[in-house]
């Protein structure tokens, strides 16, 4: 199969390149079934660790935000900036 690959990649060029992830996806449905299971599994956790990276750094910023802000501005000053939580 590997000798196989390089003219596969040269036909899929002259057809184009939409031509292209159809020929992968048939060469991936002839691998064993739990070569694909083991592929779609590490796709779903590496996409799971890129959305949990992605949300986890507006998090930390924003605590990191909110505890500056309260180390800096003192409770009186934040009394009297924000004196009631009736709404006007």
């Amino acid at each position: 199969m590997r000798q196989r690959l390089p003219d596969i990649i040269a036909i899929a060029a002259l057809i184009g390149a939409t031509a292209f992830p159809l020929i992968w996806t048939a060469l991936a449905m002839r691998e064993p079934y739990d070569i694909r299971m083991f592929t779609a599994l590490l796709n779903v956790l590496g996409m799971a660790f890129a959305m949990g990276w992605e949300i986890l750094w507006p998090l930390v910023l924003g605590f990191a935000l909110s505890a500056v802000i309260q180390a800096i501005v003192s409770h009186r000053e934040m009394s009297r900036l924000l004196p009631d939580d009736s709404p006007r």
